[in-house]
C-alpha cells in the first residue's frame, strides 16, 4: 500500500471516529439534559453557568433571611395587637372608674383586672421570635427588654438586612414604648391599679389621658411594622424574580436545548453515515488494487 493510500485510510478513520464521538456526545446531552458537563466542553458557557449558580445561591440565602424577617415582623405585630387589646380594656376600666361613683370593693376588683392586663402588656413587650430572641430588645436580644416593673433595659440598635445594596430595618426597639416616644406603656397598669386601690380620682383621670396616648403610640408602632412588612414583601418578590432569572441563565449556559440537541444529533448521524459510506467505498477501492 502506497503512502497516499495509507494517508487516505488514516483520514477516513479519523473522520469516522469524530463522527461517532459527535453522535455519542449529542446523544449524552439529550439523555442527561446537560450540554456542558466540564470546562473543556465550553469554557465560556461553563464560566457563565458557574457565575449564575453562585448568584442563585446568594439570592436564595437572601430570600431565607427575608422570609425569617417577615415572620419576625408578623410576630411583632401580633404582640402589639395583644398589647393594644389589653390597653384598650384598661382604658375602658379607667373611664368607668373616673366618675367616682364606684365603691372601694368595685375599685379593688377593677385594680385586680388591671394588674392582670398589665401582665399581658409586659409579656407582649418581652415577646420572642421563633429563634427565641426578644423582638423589642434592640441588640440585647438574649435578655428580656423590660424588667418586671416595666423599665426598658434594651437598646435602640437597628436590625438591618443586606439585600443587593439595600439595608432595610427589620425589628423595632422597645424604646418606642417608653416615655421617649410618648408614655411609659409598661407602667400604666401599675399606676392605674394604685390609683384605683387608693381611690385617687385625679390619678384615675390622669390614667385615662395616658392610656389614650398609649393607644395612639402603639398604633403608630404597628403602622411602622406594617410599612416594614411591605418593604420586606417587595424585596422578597424582587429577589425571587432575580433568583429565577439567575437559574434560567445557568440552565441556558449549561443545560441542553432539546430542539437544538436533537437537530445536532440528527446532523451528527448524517455525518456518521456519510463517513461510514466513504470508509466502505475507500476500503473497496483499495482492496481491488
Amino acid at each position: 500500500m502506497r503512502v497516499t493510500e495509507l494517508r487516505m485510510m488514516q483520514l477516513s478513520s479519523r473522520a469516522l471516529e469524530r463522527a461517532r464521538h459527535d453522535v455519542a456526545k449529542t446523544g449524552d446531552a439529550i439523555s442527561s439534559g446537560r450540554r456542558v458537563e466540564r470546562p473543556s466542553d465550553d469554557p465560556l458557557a461553563w464560566a457563565e453557568g458557574q457565575r449564575a449558580a453562585a448568584r442563585t445561591v446568594t439570592l436564595e440565602g437572601q430570600r431565607r433571611a427575608l422570609v425569617s424577617s417577615f415572620e419576625d415582623l408578623q410576630a411583632t405585630d401580633s404582640a402589639l395587637d395583644g398589647m393594644t387589646q389589653a390597653l384598650q380594656r384598661m382604658y375602658e376600666i379607667a373611664i368607668q372608674q373616673a366618675n367616682g361613683t364606684y365603691s372601694a370593693a368595685d375599685r379593688n376588683a377593677a385594680a385586680t383586672e388591671v394588674g392582670q392586663l398589665g401582665e399581658l402588656v409586659l409579656a407582649a413587650g418581652n415577646a420572642r421570635a421563633s429563634d427565641g430572641s426578644h423582638l423589642f430588645a434592640g441588640s440585647q436580644t438574649a435578655a428580656a427588654p423590660f424588667t418586671a416593673n416595666g423599665t426598658f433595659v434594651g437598646d435602640d440598635a437597628p436590625h438591618t438586612l443586606s439585600i443587593d445594596g439595600t439595608n432595610p430595618e427589620i425589628r423595632l426597639s422597645g424604646q418606642l414604648l417608653t416615655a421617649a416616644n410618648g408614655v411609659d406603656v409598661m407602667t400604666l397598669a401599675t399606676d392605674l391599679s394604685n390609683a384605683l386601690v387608693n381611690g385617687d380620682q385625679a390619678g384615675i383621670t390622669t390614667a385615662v389621658t395616658r392610656l389614650r396616648t398609649s393607644l395612639e403610640q402603639v398604633a403608630g408602632v404597628r403602622a411602622e411594622v406594617g410599612s416594614r412588612m411591605v418593604v420586606v414583601e417587595t424585596l422578597d418578590r424582587t429577589t425571587e424574580d432575580l433568583a429565577l432569572s439567575s437559574e434560567i441563565r445557568r440552565e441556558r449556559a449549561l443545560d441542553t436545548d432539546l430542539f437544538e440537541s436533537a437537530s445536532a444529533w440528527t446532523r451528527a448521524l448524517s455525518v456518521l453515515e456519510a463517513a461510514r459510506s466513504y470508509a466502505d467505498r475507500l476500503h473497496d477501492i483499495l482492496r481491488k488494487r
